[in-house]
């Protein structure tokens, strides 16, 4: 037979000749025939008075203890539900005997027995549902787990305390409370360990791959600029050459006729420069219109270079169609796509667009200065406002065609269109 835990807790003990205990209730039944009939609960310290006629042989008598902190510890194994993991809950109940009487009527049953199995049910199968994080780390949930969990019982939200404390006030008790605590296996903690340093090797080797990839990529763009430096050389001596072929061809291996096309071909180099420059230094600054009527007035001399017969630069007029192609070219060469704003993408089309164009090229080259900066202040553009610019722009450059062409304004109007500019403006 299992012993009664209420009894080897010494919670109810039994009494001789009906003495009290000090800090015991004592409750006393008559023992008449096979029957117990109850008499009394008497109050810690106060003795069960007999009658005269009456023997303490017919009676008997229960200490339940009352003192106000009683306890029992209890560990239990709780295989989580993920079917993987397991710890050993640690439990501790504080309670108390609020109904002496009851208590001692159940004793049979032994009631601390079962209010400990109904605790280590409950607790467990709450437990057993958590994640696996909350019982490594012993999170606030896991602490919480009794106070905070709800059940519905009959309508009623109540705690798993609270069905608890009905449960055990049932019984004879009541509960002050239930502290919880865990132990993990040994074995988990191992892996663990062993899972954490597996983990630091892995992220050490890839961040290992990760610089070696990164100088690999870089050393794939120095070899991918020397490749694009070395065509250009290439295809300037490729060029050259051909050049002198074609003197020697003619006949006129005159030196003084290299020298000048070399020279030729210098002048252009350094143009090309100086019109990157320019329009970096035009195009980074436009923050405000005032910023743009000063770019406008740069972006003019580097036109005064494309159009006017006496610039230091080469005489591209009316008449050099193929060097103003030659010299737009080698401008986008040196203006490299990603080296400008976004303002500075539509200066660049606006020079591939040069060519195309008739009339005055500075007016152009302002007005489309003048649509960029339209465009950027979200403003509309519309065609007195370009022909105003443009006559304002022509006196200052000293001009006499000052009026723009119809299908450049249709240009710079579709150029300053909502939907086609959404992408540079977004």
């Amino acid at each position: 037979m299992m012993p009664n835990l209420t009894q080897t807790h010494m919670v109810v003990k039994d009494t001789q000749h009906l003495k009290p205990v000090p800090d015991h209730d004592l409750v006393v039944y008559k023992i008449d025939g096979g029957a117990r009939i109850y008499q009394a609960t008497q109050p810690a310290g106060e003795a069960f008075k007999l009658k005269i006629w009456e023997s303490t042989r017919s009676f008997k008598g229960y200490a339940v203890n009352k003192d106000p902190n009683l306890r029992f510890e209890e560990e239990t194994r709780v295989n989580m539900t993920d079917g993987i993991h397991w710890f050993t809950l640690l439990l501790v109940v504080e309670y108390r005997v609020i109904n002496s009487r009851q208590l001692v009527e159940k004793l049979a049953s032994d009631p601390l027995e079962r209010l400990r199995k109904e605790v280590l049910s409950v607790v467990a199968g709450g437990a057993a549902h958590l994640a696996w994080d909350d019982i490594k780390t012993e999170s606030r949930r896991f602490h919480d787990l009794v106070r905070d969990s709800q059940t519905v019982d009959s309508g009623h939200m109540y705690t798993k305390f609270d069905m608890l404390q009905n449960y055990s006030a049932e019984l004879g008790f009541r509960l002050n409370a239930i502290h919880l605590g865990r132990r993990i296996p040994p074995d988990f903690l191992l892996n663990e360990k062993k899972r954490f340093e597996s983990k630091t090797e892995e992220a050490i080797k890839e961040l290992e791959t990760e610089v070696a990839i990164n100088d690999l990529e870089r050393q794939d763009r120095i070899d991918l600029k020397k490749h694009e430096l070395e065509m250009r050389g290439l295809k300037r001596d490729e060029e050259e050459n051909r050049e002198k072929h074609r003197i020697s061809i003619d006949g006129q291996e005159d030196r003084s006729a290299i020298n000048a096309w070399r020279r030729g071909e210098k002048l252009k180099d350094e143009f090309a420069e100086d019109a990157r420059i320019g329009v970096d230094r035009a195009v980074e600054s436009i923050d405000n219109f005032r910023d743009l009527e000063n770019a406008a007035g740069t972006m003019t001399r580097i036109g005064n270079s494309f159009v006017a017969p006496s610039s230091p630069g080469p005489a591209l007029a009316s008449g050099g169609e193929s060097e103003l192609r030659a010299l737009t070219a080698a401008a986008e060469d040196a203006i490299q796509p990603g080296s400008v704003g976004i303002a500075g993408k539509l200066l660049l089309q606006g020079f591939s667009n040069i060519q195309s164009l008739s009339g005055d090229r500075r007016a152009f080259l302002a007005a489309f200065l003048h649509t960029v900066a339209e465009t950027m202040l979200q403003e509309d553009a519309d065609e007195a406002a370009l022909q105003t610019y443009a006559r304002q722009l022509g006196r200052h450059v000293g001009t006499a065609r000052t009026v723009l062409e119809r299908d450049q304004i249709e240009f710079f109007q579709k150029i300053v269109d909502r939907e086609a500019m959404r992408e540079y403006f977004a």
